[in-house]
């Protein structure tokens, strides 16, 4: 299964295909969009995805020291072997989703 693999702390001269280039020597990257001073790493396989953030969590890339984490929409045990997206409707059936308003009424 696809694992989305979140980049933070992005230099603004870092170009998406530096990060590609950097990502596919743990595996093959499927998709790789740079967002402002973050971004997404889509990579094939789980098991390369925990290689590419084992290993380049800290890293330098264009003077700036990435953090590299598991993506938004991956829910993994320790070694990132079970995956889940969040924004599938079953998700949403098995919790209880409360809007904000709700929330702070209730607070008071």
């Amino acid at each position: 299964m696809p694992t989305k693999i979140f980049v933070g702390n992005v230099n603004p001269t870092t170009k998406a295909e530096q990060l590609r280039v950097l990502f596919e020597k743990y595996g093959k990257v499927t998709e790789c969009d740079i967002i402002r001073n973050y971004a997404f790493v889509h990579m094939e396989y789980d098991s390369e995805a925990v290689q590419a953030i084992r290993q380049l969590n800290g890293y330098s890339v264009c003077n700036s020291r990435i953090r590299v984490e598991d993506g938004p929409l991956h829910i993994g045990t320790s070694d990132y072997s079970v995956s889940a997206d969040l924004a599938t409707p079953s998700y949403f059936k098995n919790h209880i989703v409360m809007p904000l308003k709700s929330i702070a009424s209730s607070i008071k």
